[in-house]
């Protein structure tokens, strides 16, 4: 195969060197295509945007404003702030991709910093495929622009085979009165404008202002609640939102309805290796978990999609540094549940411990390692049973049909007699705690489940927010236990009303194998992220099937003639 001798490394001149002696040494500087490479580094729009603010908070930024626009058919996004702004040295070294402390100096990021590995400006800029200026001015220093993109880039490579930008000091009117328009005529700030953008279409440009507004009040709701950062978008100012209802009650209608706190613990003195590699001793984390308003104090439809209390939004709120990075989801932990929509966790640690909860570097998922698990699974697991009490003390659960409270004593039975062909459930690999602080909030209802010694219980509910045919939960793993949530108001429940004593055994046989398989499933998998994403889709079958069920039972004969 013939190879290009006229190419960056040209051939001949490598071999005669390495032949000469015996080694060769060049430089890999990246090539502009890195930055298409870039584009596709899986940020959606709000994310790449948030990271770019995430700058402005590390900025010391009092008020941070976007604005979401079109001109003409091409979108545009503004992001302004009036923190510390960059001298040139600085904007160089910001610009640079993995920039660290050769090229920050004292503005490195900490272990207070909202940034992680000074790619964030640069991926966030390219993953929305425009054109890029941004202007910065330091207090009593001028005001330098910089074009950071594809093209500027591409030009100075083309004449020195290098990256390389230009920063120009602004002496045109136009970009000084941009400036002082979008920060307000602050003394010091950074104004980012993103043009010419591809990444979405200008007809869509008032949804991602309106997405955006309700992201921002939740991601950064400590700095907005404290009174740090004001944030605008579009004109309009944003209100902090806390999905837990606790620090920042939920309002509706003129009223108030604030969460119950049911467990706050402290961990503190744990093991982590930190950014520079070095093991430590120090280490701490934040667990606070919450009951949210009861559906016997408040259920309106609407506020509860108002609020996200609902299947998809349930999970751990995780927070790094005062900023939420992941908003649901259990870890991996715990299966959705419909009974844990008015439960809400939050773990809060601060960056120094990035490696042990491995932060991506979108900062939008953790997948924490064992260690850290097991300091806190086992009252994640006593706070979920606790929530379940709750839910089910606030709904009404109609009463289970005589014949299949026969069939499934029969089938009890009979799994007793075969526990040596059961599968063992995964077991919780959490260190044993202290049972003082495990499950410490108020006992509500009368619900318990206790420790059966039925292999397979049966719960009937009509509290449905879906069409699920019924839902599976784990008791117990050692005395390998099942619950199972029958919706009552699916079509199909009045056939399992009615059900013959072989059909209605194989049902609740058929049931209680298949969450055995899953749980099977997710043991085999050792990443968190992974866990949860296979939980969603199991969710998602199990919901399908019941939706297709709820439609095709109806149409099914009703006798054996088919």
């Amino acid at each position: 195969m013939a190879i290009n001798q006229e190419g960056r490394y040209p051939q001949s001149e490598i071999l005669k060197t390495i032949s000469e002696f015996g080694e060769v040494t060049r430089e890999i500087t990246p090539s502009p295509n890195f930055l298409t490479v870039l584009e596709q580094s899986g940020y959606k729009i709000e994310e790449a945007i948030l990271d770019i603010i995430d700058n402005s908070i590390d900025a010391a930024s009092t008020k941070i404003t976007l604005q979401i626009g079109h001109e003409k058919e091409d979108p545009f996004v503004i992001i302004s702030d009036n923190g510390f702004g960059m001298t040139p040295d600085i904007l160089f070294g910001a610009l640079v991709l993995g920039a660290d402390e050769p090229e920050l100096g004292d503005r490195n990021k900490n272990s207070g910093s909202l940034g992680k590995y000074g790619t964030g400006l640069k991926s966030s800029l390219a993953e929305l495929k425009g054109k890029n200026i941004i202007y910065t001015k330091v207090k009593d220093g001028d005001l330098i622009k910089v074009h950071y993109d594809k093209e500027a880039i591409q030009q100075y490579w083309d004449k020195n085979t290098k990256w390389g930008i230009t920063i120009k000091k602004c002496i045109d009117p136009e970009d000084i009165e941009f400036f002082n328009e979008h920060t307000n005529d602050s003394e010091q700030g950074t104004v980012i404008k993103i043009y010419k953008i591809k990444r979405f279409r200008h007809t869509s440009c008032y949804d991602k202002a309106s997405s955006l507004k309700k992201i921002i009040g939740q991601t950064y709701r400590r700095f907005i609640h404290n009174g740090k950062t004001n944030f605008e978008v579009n004109g309009t100012k944003i209100e902090a939102f806390d999905p837990c209802g606790y620090d920042i009650p939920f309002e509706y209608n003129g009223k108030t309805y604030k969460s119950e706190m049911l467990s706050e613990l402290d961990f503190d003195n744990l093991e982590y290796i930190d950014s520079n590699g070095k093991k430590k001793r120090d280490g701490f984390f934040k667990y606070r978990s919450y009951l949210l308003p009861q559906k016997d104090v408040i259920d309106e439809y609407d506020i509860v999609k108002k609020f996200g209390w609902n299947m998809d939004r349930q999970g751990i709120s995780i927070m790094r540094n005062g900023r939420e990075i992941q908003n649901r989801g259990w870890l991996g932990l715990v299966k959705i549940d419909s009974r844990l929509t008015r439960f809400k966790v939050v773990i809060e640690f601060s960056s120094e411990m990035d490696a042990a909860w491995s932060v991506d570097f979108k900062k939008t998922r953790v997948d924490p390692n064992e260690y850290i698990i097991q300091q806190f699974q086992n009252q994640l697991d006593a706070d979920c049973k606790q929530a379940r009490q709750a839910f089910d003390a606030t709904v009404y659960s109609p009463q289970i049909p005589a014949s299949l409270t026969k069939i499934m004593e029969a089938l009890n039975n009979f799994l007793s007699r075969q526990d040596n062909l059961i599968s063992a459930l995964p077991q919780s690999s959490s260190k044993k705690q202290d049972p003082s602080k495990i499950g410490t909030g108020t006992p509500r209802g009368q619900y318990t489940i206790g420790h059966p010694p039925d292999k397979l219980v049966w719960h009937i509910r009509d509290d449905f927010s879906n069409r699920k045919l019924y839902e599976t939960i784990t008791l117990n793993s050692q005395r390998k236990s099942v619950q199972v949530d029958l919706n009552s108001k699916h079509p199909m429940y009045e056939y399992i009303k009615t059900i013959d004593k072989r059909n209605g055994f194989m049902f609740g046989l058929q049931i209680f194998t298949n969450h055995f398989g899953q749980q099977k499933a997710l043991s085999c998998l050792t990443k968190r992220n992974d866990r949860e994403n296979l939980i969603r889709q199991f969710d998602e079958a199990a919901e399908e099937q019941g939706n297709m069920l709820w439609k095709l039972y109806p149409l099914a004969p009703k006798d054996n003639k088919v």
